[in-house]
This record gives structure tokens, sequence and C-alpha cells, in this order.
């Protein structure tokens, strides 16, 4: 079963409503669901095609874009990781540095 543009934009105009409907918990909470639902809709559009299948540009240019995007969320991710890290670790110095036992 092949997908079509006005199919896939229904997919995803349910599932931001889906996500604006569930209304509670933390914003982590709707982020999750939705990187969940990310994962199963990746899933099943691989089943779509393998690799000779010759794809729509419009298609491979959302993949790509999908790509891109989840790329940028997870370097902030790893970046605010690392900043933090660094943070911890100034800190020890400079409790060393004042005598004091780093915690």
């Amino acid at each position: 079963m092949k997908i079509t543009k006005s199919q896939l934009k229904q997919i995803i105009k349910e599932e931001l409503e889906a996500a604006l409907d569930e209304g509670h918990g933390g914003e982590g909470s709707m982020a999750q669901g939705q990187l969940q639902r990310i994962g199963e809709l990746a899933d099943m559009i691989s089943q779509q095609f393998d690799d000779s299948t010759n794809l729509e540009e419009w298609v491979e240019a959302k993949i790509t874009k999908s790509l891109d995007y989840l790329s940028t969320v997870m370097n902030y991710m790893r970046g605010k990781d690392d900043e933090a890290t660094l943070q911890q670790t100034d800190d020890r110095w400079a409790a060393i540095e004042r005598g004091v036992a780093p915690e």
C-alpha cells in the first residue's frame, strides 16, 4: 500500500490533534508520546518500500527534513548534557581550589 501526500497530511494532522488533546502531563510527557509515535510511523513507512523503490522527490524531501529536525534536537540535547557536565567539573575544581571537598 502506498501512502499519498493527502493521506500523509491526514496522518500528521490526526497525530497533532491527538497530541494537543492529551493536555495532561508536562511538555516532556507530550514529547515522549510524540517520539514514540514518530518511531511507529517510521517503522510503518519503511515497510512500504524497499531499497530499490524510486520514491517521489517530495517524499524523499520530507524524510530528509524529518531526519534533520530530529538530529538537530539530539545535538541540542547532547549539548545541554555536555554543558551540565562542564559546569559540574568547573564547580568541583572551584571547590578543590577553595580547599573544600567536592560533592
